[in-house]
């Protein structure tokens, strides 16, 4: 249990330390897609009924609450962080066509970028929501 929460919140500290790569509406969902994906994939481990046995085996007998809890905390967090990423990525996927086109169309690059702060102010109240 001691290194399931150590994995747990070494991941969610890689995931916060990170950010898009660019400048761009482009790089923002796929920061995004990258998140959900790193995230998911551990979520999914850690619902897997084997390690959904081990954790109420563990919450039977554990003598150490402490642990217990962290692991909670550290779980609580990461599916708040998973739905957090999935929900983006479907948001932001909606409009992923639209910047496509404008990014390669005549406007370019400058049109993007009065559009990136934009977006991601959009990303960021929607994070409030959650």
């Amino acid at each position: 249990m001691a290194e399931w929460t150590s994995v747990l919140a070494s991941a969610i500290q890689v995931q916060a330390d990170k950010g898009p790569v660019g400048s761009s509406p482009l790089a923002e969902i796929e920061f995004w897609r990258e998140r959900n994906s790193a995230l998911s994939s551990l979520y999914e481990q850690l619902n897997l009924p084997q390690a959904r046995k081990i954790v109420a085996v563990i919450e039977a007998g554990s003598e150490d609450q402490n642990l217990l809890n962290s692991f909670k905390a550290q779980f609580t967090e990461l599916t708040k962080l998973c739905v957090e990423a999935r929900d983006n990525v479907k948001f932001l996927t909606t409009l992923e066509r639209h910047f496509k086109n404008i990014a390669n169309g005549p406007l370019g690059e400058p049109f993007v970028c009065r559009w990136q702060t934009n977006i991601q102010n959009c990303v960021a109240s929607r994070r409030w929501h959650i």
